[in-house]
């Protein structure tokens, strides 16, 4: 469904709506006015129509945050529109964790669902660039989120434990996750851990909704992509967005990356990562 401005019989704005099929939800995929024209109030205007039309009981919209970051001046919250969730990811000033601490917070308590991947470190270092002070402020940034997902170097450096460059156990891990919801993370999935005195990967996690715990074991492919965990990350948030449990979320992420890796295994430059768009068709098979 598509809707235009028109001024002196000149197009001047167009907003389009599709329809998802779920009990009359509906995505605001577009909206654009002429740059020729000061169209002020047309995007609400349009938006106030298709309400009009339709009644919708749920309108959804992506957006690209450099053109939204401000909170006091964009067309979503002129809207009426509300995040129903925010993932934050890689960090490295103290100004921005500060500043994504207190936005996280706020939009929390009025209802959105708060995802944190701490990147932060892997294989027992932190990256280039991240502090001990980053380390600090992140703790403080998981104790807004809804569902954490670490990997094992993230969580030691979190939790304050000794990462074990040989494997660690089970029961080593849940207390790590224990550590970590004393400093109030909630859910906490925690990825790339190796398992002690064993050839296989696991990924242990923790479901606040239930109170309990859960393991997933995997075998690694011997090859390395940047991002994979990038697309982890992606999946299991879409996952939970959708319904689905942890547990589901967790296995459904962990098929995905294991599926595309697989496909691409034989690529010769893997240091330019996943290629995404081709394999969009994992989504639905897995």
């Amino acid at each position: 469904v598509s809707y235009g401005a028109f001024y002196q019989s000149i197009l001047i704005g167009v907003m389009c709506f599709n329809k998802t099929g779920k009990d009359n939800e509906w995505i605001l995929n577009r909206f654009a006015t002429d740059n020729k024209y000061i169209c002020q109030g047309v995007g609400g205007k349009l938006f106030k129509h298709f309400v009009r039309e339709h009644s919708p009981n749920t309108v959804k919209s992506f957006a690209d945050r450099r053109w939204t970051i401000d909170e006091e001046n964009n067309l979503y919250k002129q809207l009426g529109f509300k995040f129903d969730g925010i993932s934050t990811g890689f960090i490295v000033t103290k100004k921005q964790t500060e500043l994504i601490i207190n936005f996280c917070k706020e939009k929390s308590e009025s209802g959105s669902i708060i995802f944190t991947d701490p990147i932060m470190g892997d294989n027992g270092k932190l990256y280039n660039g991240v502090s001990e002070e980053i380390v600090k402020l992140m703790r403080k940034l998981i104790a807004v989120a809804d569902y954490i997902i670490p990997n094992y170097t993230e969580a030691c450096y979190l939790a304050d434990v000794k990462y074990q460059q040989d494997g660690t156990s089970e029961l080593e891990l849940h207390d790590i996750i224990d550590k970590l919801r004393k400093l109030h993370a909630k859910s906490v999935v925690i990825t790339s851990a190796k398992i002690k005195d064993s050839n296989s990967m696991s990924v242990v996690g923790f479901d606040h909704k239930t109170s309990s715990y859960f393991r997933i074991d995997y075998q690694e492919i011997p090859t390395r992509f940047p991002g994979t965990g990038d697309i982890f990350s992606a999946v299991f948030i879409a996952m939970i967005m959708d319904g689905k449990t942890i547990y589901q979320a967790t296995q459904k992420a962990m098929n995905t990356v294991k599926r595309m890796i697989e496909i691409n295994f034989e690529n010769a430059d893997k240091y330019k990562g996943i290629p995404i768009e081709s394999c969009l068709g994992v989504l639905k098979d897995e």
